[in-house]
């Protein structure tokens, strides 16, 4: 095996023609087991095994070409030479199915190292590199709270400050419309019901208490076709929020 479990192209080529070989041999292996079955040695083969379960036992040599490249001479009973030729067919397969699965293998990361893959770089999106046109809600962190988590169906209290959007700006701040800041006076509403344009119920979510986020909103998420007041239709809004405690 190669580096990461993959087979080398020299080791596909030898278990290829490993395989190949016993395969090919595989008939003439045959007919000899037959032919062997069939015989029985004058002499005794003297070896430490004949002390144990090969006394009394006719015994019998596979000098084939090809395994005795693979294995000294070897005394057999007829059931071992029946095991070992039913051994042999089953390693054989296995062999020639290693031999195709490492080519497969190999093959594979061939073309796979071939393919150029596409590399993305997430950039952690700013106010600054916010898009001209928005089509979704942006949310970006100005800092993580670590108190209560704003969730669907409970009171917040925020603190806020809108602009409409302006893409030529630097800071895409357009003009301002409304701020808390400028009564001292938090907002209080109940996070997804729907009391407030849909971007905020979608933007304050998933904050925590001390967290402050900007929220850049697509007229949709805001006040549609209508506008209100100051706001334009279709406007796209850019909110600063502060969450400032969960009831």
């Amino acid at each position: 095996m190669g580096q990461n479990g993959v087979v080398a192209a020299g080791q596909i080529d030898f278990l290829v023609s490993f395989g190949k070989g016993i395969l090919d041999n595989l008939a003439n292996i045959h007919q000899h087991l037959k032919k062997m079955l069939n015989l029985k040695l004058a002499n005794k083969i003297k070896s430490p095994l004949a002390k144990s379960r090969y006394v009394n036992q006719y015994k019998y040599i596979i000098t084939t070409p090809v395994l005795s490249r693979l294995c000294p001479p070897f005394p057999f009973t007829k059931l071992d030479m029946k095991i070992s030729y039913q051994l042999l067919h089953h390693t054989s397969l296995i062999l020639l199915l290693s031999a195709v699965s490492g080519l497969c293998s190999a093959q594979s990361n061939t073309q796979a190292a071939s393919t150029p893959v596409a590399s993305t770089e997430t950039v952690p999106m700013t106010v600054a590199t916010a898009p001209a046109k928005i089509n979704s809600l942006i949310k970006i962190d100005e800092k993580i709270g670590t108190g209560a988590e704003a969730t669907r169906g409970l009171y917040v209290d925020v603190h806020y400050t809108g602009w409409i959007y302006n893409p030529n700006a630097a800071d895409r701040h357009g003009l301002k419309f409304d701020s808390s800041r400028d009564s001292g006076q938090p907002l209080t509403f109940q996070v997804d019901a729907r009391n407030v344009i849909r971007g905020w119920d979608m933007g304050v979510s998933g904050m925590k208490v001390g967290g402050k986020r900007t929220l850049i909103i697509p007229g949709y998420l805001a006040y549609g076709t209508k506008g209100s007041n100051s706001i334009p239709p279709n406007a796209t809004l850019i909110f600063d929020v502060e969450l400032m405690d969960v009831k």
